[in-house]
């Protein structure tokens, strides 16, 4: 009984020996394996594969929207101020002029919006976009919150504003 259970495995893992040089780099027994045993070729493998990728990377692309929302602000947000210390007001009228995060800050009242975003961006501390990361502090002259991108490269402190 054992050994007509393992005679399939053996025979397929005869097979992918022999395809095992002609398989493209980072492929695994297990991406390999289903085709194998269905008896498929090369070709319809890499057909499948690349199938299975294309849907894959429009799933983390759908599941992603928030991410994508998020990364274009930071961008935005580093092209105006770079690493300088700034309020949520600031970052308020950036995402409002260039319709960013309008997820994240609604489209109640401009109170309402400040708020969803200040705290949108506390949830955001230390939280890595690339080589930038958001940091909260605390502005002693206005005695608000204020918020800076710093690279992970960087270690100096951000800046202050009208400093250089």
């Amino acid at each position: 009984m054992q050994a007509q259970v393992g005679a399939p495995l053996h025979v397929s893992k005869n097979i992918f020996d022999r395809f095992a040089e002609q398989l493209p780099g980072g492929l695994c027994w297990l991406d390999v394996s289903p085709c194998l045993l269905r008896g498929a070729t090369m070709e319809r493998f890499d057909a499948e594969r690349r199938d299975r990728v294309m849907h894959l990377e429009e799933l983390y692309e759908a599941a992603d929207a928030e991410g994508k929302e998020w990364r274009e602000f930071i961008a935005a947000w580093w092209e105006k101020y770079q690493n300088l210390q700034v309020d949520v007001g600031q970052l308020l009228d950036l995402a409002t002029q260039r319709e960013l995060l309008g997820s994240v800050v609604g489209d109640k009242g401009q109170r309402s919006q400040r708020i969803r975003l200040g705290r949108a961006l506390g949830a955001a501390r230390d939280r890595r976009f690339g080589e930038l990361c958001v940091r909260v502090g605390w502005d002693k002259k206005s005695k608000q919150q204020s918020y800076a991108l710093v690279r992970k490269l960087d270690t100096e402190p951000p800046r202050e504003p009208g400093t250089v």
